[in-house]
């Protein structure tokens, strides 16, 4: 696993968020380092998209500590093969992802080599919910396409077809023990958390009693 040991009863709400992210990062980092790289190897690594972009998107000010790709490509270029997967083009799913319909399921293409590296990263961005009330993120930065992201572009279907994994909620009722440390967890993300222990346990009953579609709109 990538993640550091933490203990996360010591690490008070409002701490310093990119700080525990670099901390993450530059373990993640160390690992592939030591048990991928040092000894020649190849390895599928798989994390949340920020920890593998290939530059920041946003215009972060300060500029944020390098991710795992980053810093691996500073030490090793060439080293690491960014894949994005398609979840929509945001307002634009409908006008252009008839383009990828006749595409086999899966398929791997190039963001280097054909038009999907051209587009917009806002359109990728645009798939996701909007920020908790009262968070504003800092703006994209200007001209970014996707292909400055990402080397390719895995395709497994249509949005409406994507479906994700469900949960069953049981396993979290009555785990206090459990459940206390993802409260402590969500205390440190800055700003506030986006959902609560109680919201996430309402949101997987809900999820495993009907609609698995990653989105369902």
């Amino acid at each position: 696993l990538g993640d550091p040991p933490a203990d996360w009863s010591e690490i008070p709400p409002g701490a310093d968020f990119p700080s525990l992210m670099e901390q993450r990062d530059a373990h993640y980092t160390a690992v592939v380092e030591t048990h991928l790289l040092a000894p020649g190897d190849n390895g599928l690594l798989i994390a949340g998209r920020g920890h593998f972009e290939r530059t920041w998107p946003n215009q972060f000010q300060p500029p944020l500590p390098e991710n795992i790709a980053q810093r691996l490509e500073r030490m090793q270029p060439g080293s690491v093969h960014v894949i994005f997967t398609h979840i929509g083009f945001g307002a634009e799913t409908g006008a252009l992802e008839p383009y990828l319909l006749d595409w086999p399921i899966p398929s791997l293409v190039s963001l280097r080599t054909t038009w999907l590296g051209e587009l917009g990263a806002a359109l990728h961005f645009g798939n996701f919910p909007p920020p908790p009330a009262g968070v504003e993120p800092p703006p994209l930065k200007q001209g970014l396409a996707l292909g400055h992201l990402a080397d390719s572009y895995l395709y497994l279907g249509p949005r409406s077809s994507l479906t994700r994994s469900t949960i069953n909620p049981a396993i979290y009722r009555g785990d206090e023990t459990l459940l206390n440390q993802f409260r402590r967890r969500l205390d440190v993300f800055p700003g506030g958390a986006p959902f609560t222990v109680e919201d996430l346990i309402a949101h997987e009953t809900t999820r495993d009693e009907g609609d698995p579609r990653l989105f369902p709109d």
